[in-house]
């Protein structure tokens, strides 16, 4: 069995995982990520997800129709209420950012964890559109009726690209243009934004525009607009290599970023989303029934999804692959993110303030689960299932205050868990797990290593198939490593990574059934990944998670 490798720089309380408690009966996993990805939108002024196939709505937001005011607009009055619009995905995939129109006639750029629920204010007082993030996240770009606008991703240092020029031809050139929505490209070098030029309530038009972000190379028409096209929308394929777009009246087409090519699609609709992997466009059908359909890119064919849908505004989730089999526990949040072996995420609740987050394969079957080790009482709770609910395994081992390491410590395929005392520098390693709330009885191994304030971790440094330890000093980034359990000077040393680093190791594939360091880094959210057990700079990355969430690896989390 391949080695489990797990986080155990946590001798502190303020890493806690909360929400759900151990003996409380739970719902059934919240599996919000993975292929194909969910698909947010908006529906009587709030914003829900969906399943890629029109399934598990779930409503997000609670807050529309409170009365703000009366406007006068198209020749009579109309009331104004608070609602919710606009629903965009982060470039994380992670939080569906949105318009929000206050109590106060302020308007705000909010973001929701679809997950747990929680909410923050991104930009509290917004005059433009919705923000649409560079790929990586650093920038936002917006329009307004001053123009298209480029900026950094807190707002700072905006920067106008283009006036809202719409060059038409009469009446249009003499109308008054605004931008109503922009999209990044996949590559973060263009821009494409839905450009209305009206002439009242009645008369006008939208179309797509697309330049570069630096402002030239400007494209418009792309999408060959027609008189009186109120709703036009606009998404990129994955590859960037086209958009898909609707006249506004029931005609949907692909084209390239710069207008040629233009194919009209064997589907009438509009609101047109293309899927992560390019494969479909989901889209809402515009044939009187207002149904979800999706059009299949290879066979030119469209397949019924869910009958009278009325949402829009429609966001495909960002779906992130982890080429590594690790994971991320959010401790304000308790909710487990873990790396399937597809490389998609599975998300789920587990824990409680102040319990220690590890994972093993608790059952022999190759598929490490989560554990929990509560410093307060020395209680262990082990999970056999990556999904949100009770532990299968309770049971005490150890004092307040020690830290759980767990491994395959005699290479029967099973993991157990064992401790380190920080108080006393020394490892109880113990190759079987309680249960029925009972205690695990006296370790099996018992020794000294480490100096004071170093933090345990486990992996199978010589690829024996036993499990050995290895500790990671803070204050000097060092790495100490032992090939057999017993007190003695480490085997192998040396430095990688920064003090404030949190450290795991395992089987990342390239010397394989040798463990190897890895390295968290907060401040940059980042995964830092050695392939040998040498000094030397990271061979590989990964950028994902929270500055405040606990790093955890595994052999194999099994498939999302």
């Amino acid at each position: 069995m391949w080695s489990l490798r797990i986080w155990a720089a946590l001798a502190v309380a303020a890493a806690v995982v909360v929400v759900m408690e151990g003996d409380l009966d739970a719902p059934a996993q919240a599996s919000y990520a993975g292929e194909p990805g969910l698909v947010a939108y908006a529906e009587g002024h709030e914003i829900y997800t969906m399943n890629a196939d029109g399934s598990d709505q779930r409503r997000l937001t609670f807050d529309s129709g409170t009365f703000i005011k009366q406007e006068w607009g198209c020749d009579e009055p109309r009331s104004v209420f608070t609602e919710s619009s606009s629903p965009t995905w982060t470039p994380d995939g992670l939080e569906v950012a949105f318009l929000y129109h206050a109590a106060d006639d302020r308007r705000e750029v909010r973001a929701i964890d679809p997950v747990v629920g929680s909410m923050r204010v991104l930009f509290p007082d917004w005059e433009g559109t919705m923000p649409s993030w560079s790929p990586g996240g650093e920038r936002i770009a917006y329009g307004d009726a001053s123009g298209l606008w480029v900026a950094n991703n807190d707002g700072s240092s905006p920067r106008r690209v283009t006036e809202p020029v719409f060059g038409g031809p009469p009446p249009l050139a003499e109308w008054p243009a605004s931008l109503v929505k922009v999209e990044w490209s996949p590559d973060g070098k263009r821009l494409a934004f839905v450009l209305w030029t009206g002439g009242g309530c009645v008369s006008g038009t939208q179309d797509v525009t697309v330049i570069d972000a630096d402002g030239s190379n400007r494209h418009p028409f792309v999408c060959q607009p027609r008189p009186d096209s109120f709703r036009v929308t606009v998404d990129w394929a994955p590859d960037g290599q086209r958009l898909v777009c609707d006249d506004g009246h029931g005609v949907i087409m692909t084209v390239r970023p710069d207008g040629s090519d233009l194919t009209p699609l064997q589907a009438e609709g509009g609101e047109g989303v293309w899927s992560p992997d390019g494969s479909q466009i989901l889209y809402v059908s515009d044939d009187g029934q207002h149904d979800l359909r999706s059009y299949n890119t290879a066979l030119n064919s469209t397949h019924l999804l869910l009958a009278g849908f009325r949402g829009a505004d429609m966001d495909w989730q960002p779906v992130q692959q982890v080429p590594y089999p690790i994971g991320l526990v959010d401790p304000d949040t308790g909710v487990w993110r873990l790396a399937g072996d597809d490389g998609y995420l599975m998300s789920f609740y587990y824990g409680n303030p102040g319990d220690v987050p590890f994972v093993g394969d608790w059952n022999c079957d190759s598929i490490d689960t989560p554990g929990l080790y509560r410093q307060s009482d020395g209680y262990v709770y082990l999970r056999n299932h990556n999904s949100q609910g009770v532990a299968d395994i309770r049971f005490y081992f150890g004092n307040p205050g020690d830290v759980p390491v767990a491994g395959d410590f005699n290479s029967d395929g099973c993991d157990t868990v064992s401790l380190y005392r920080p108080s006393e520098q020394r490892f109880y390693i113990i190759n079987k797990l309680g249960s029925e709330d009972t205690g695990l009885g006296t370790a099996e191994f018992s020794f000294v290593f480490g100096n004071p304030g170093d933090k345990p971790v486990v992996g199978d440094w010589d690829a024996d198939g036993f499990d050995e330890i290895g500790l990671h000093r803070e204050s000097s980034g060092y790495f100490y490593f032992r090939n057999t359990l017993d007190t003695g000077i480490a085997d192998g040393q040396f430095y990688f990574g920064n003090p404030a680093d949190r450290f795991i190791a395992g089987d990342w594939g390239v010397v394989d059934g040798a463990d190897t360091p890895a390295v968290y880094r907060p401040d940059t959210v980042t995964f830092f990944f050695r392939h040998t057990l040498t000094q030397g700079n990271a061979d590989s990355s990964v950028t994902w998670g929270g500055s405040t969430w606990l790093p955890v690896a595994g052999a194999s989390f099994g498939t999302s």
